[in-house]
């Protein structure tokens, strides 16, 4: 049959002994494109994100795409905010057409935000404040 009777019978064997390991080839890193100079916050970001931006664009050298995820996670900040301000005005459920109570649909879509503004701060190697 297929089966490896060594392998089973053996206790003693690990798995990676087992797992075929083709050799790597030497490969070269990307370089990684760095900004000459700082870059200016996004302006259709809030006043505060724009704040966050320079203050971490000021302490870290970051590349391009560093740039890009960092504004995307203070794209999603902002978006957060906007969801957590409509949430407290309305609270945090509704009462339904057929009278059923419902989350605000503005707290899922805040949750997601803010999950992915900490992904992105983590991505990045920062770690938002709690």
């Amino acid at each position: 049959s297929g089966i490896n009777r060594g392998f089973l019978g053996s206790g003693l064997r690990s798995v990676a002994e087992n797992i075929p390991v083709r050799p790597r080839r030497a490969e070269k890193a990307a370089p990684i494109a760095i900004m000459p100079s700082p870059p200016k916050a996004p302006k259709h970001l809030t006043t505060e994100s724009r704040k966050l931006f320079d203050a971490i664009v000021a302490q870290w050298q970051l590349g391009v795409d560093g740039i890009a995820l960092l504004t995307n996670a203070l794209e999603s900040r902002d978006a957060y905010e906007v969801c957590r301000k409509q949430v407290a005005k309305d609270g945090p459920t509704f009462k339904a057409e057929n009278g059923m109570i419902r989350v605000h649909p503005g707290a899922k879509l805040a949750i997601d935000y803010l999950s992915a503004f900490r992904q992105s701060m983590r991505q990045l190697g920062l770690q938002p404040e709690e």
